[in-house]
């Protein structure tokens, strides 16, 4: 087995809103070598699409001059943290987030208030015995 085959851990936390939270544990997978970030998804916000349990894998986006509109994306603000459709606001300095299941509003932020954006890239669901 080569090396590229193998997972790493590294339990250090990189997204954290508070001092309290346990930290994130990061894995480097060859065949989703562009992620930068794995989570556990909770809620029912984007449910059926994406389901609590499921292992969220994204990626930062650093240009924010090219936002590809209509993906789902991890949204860090100093008070919240979640998985969204970031959708054009008819404003341009805020974004439309817009969840999957239609029990839950669709609301705008300004850009401004936005700390980190990640791009979902994949997904790993897990299945029962």
């Amino acid at each position: 087995m080569t090396s590229a085959n193998l997972i790493k851990i590294n339990t250090t936390p990189t997204i954290k809103l508070s001092s309290h939270e346990e930290p994130v544990i990061h894995h480097q997978i060859a065949s989703f070598i562009a992620c930068d970030e794995y989570f556990t998804m909770y809620g029912q916000e984007m449910y059926p699409v994406y389901q609590p349990g499921q292992v969220m894998m994204c990626k930062e986006l650093i240009d924010w001059d090219f936002i590809p509109f209509g993906n789902a994306f991890l949204v860090v603000t100093d008070s919240m943290r979640l998985v969204r459709y970031v959708k054009k606001s008819s404003c341009p300095d805020s974004v439309k987030l817009v969840s999957e299941n239609s029990h839950f509003d669709t609301f705008e932020i300004p850009k401004s208030s936005i700390k980190r954006l990640y791009i979902v890239t994949a997904t790993i669901k897990r299945c029962g015995i």
